[in-house]
């Protein structure tokens, strides 16, 4: 769905991938409101600088960090999903549902194809240890 065209420019266009306008349309015809799936993580997409940079031991995944924050904030939103389920400040998620994480898969684009309530169930590297992680997407 186009959503705005720069006619000042070289006609450069914006859109709405149609995927994500009927998603929206959905919500929006069952509960009267646009809901979207809700985390709670701020994290960044480990790449191979990232890895390198931050001495992180997984080759891909999110790593859950307000590393780019010079505030000190929690990269866990109080009461958010993440909080209620125990994720921790340096965990990695590295896959959601079995899918691993990588610089293509990222998380934010694993949690759009999901609902508020639907349970995930995260691969989570903790210092050393995977541990598996279930948890239930909250709403924003």
């Amino acid at each position: 769905m186009n959503t705005a065209i720069d006619q000042q420019g070289q006609l450069v266009g914006f859109a709405i991938p149609s995927d994500d306008v009927q998603k929206d349309l959905l919500s929006y015809q069952k509960g009267g409101k646009i809901t979207k799936p809700f985390l709670g993580v701020e994290y960044v997409q480990i790449t191979p600088e990232v890895k390198q940079k931050y001495s992180l031991k997984a080759d891909n995944g999110a790593w859950i960090t307000s590393a780019g924050d010079s505030t000190g904030a929690s990269p866990i939103v109080p009461g958010s999903a993440a909080d209620k389920a125990g994720l921790k400040n340096n965990d990695i998620i590295i896959s959601v549902n079995g899918q691993a994480l990588s610089q293509t898969v990222t998380l934010a684009g694993l949690i759009k194809n999901f609902n508020p309530g639907d349970i995930l169930n995260l691969e989570v590297l903790r210092g050393t240890k995977t541990i598996p992680i279930k948890v239930i997407l909250g709403q924003k």
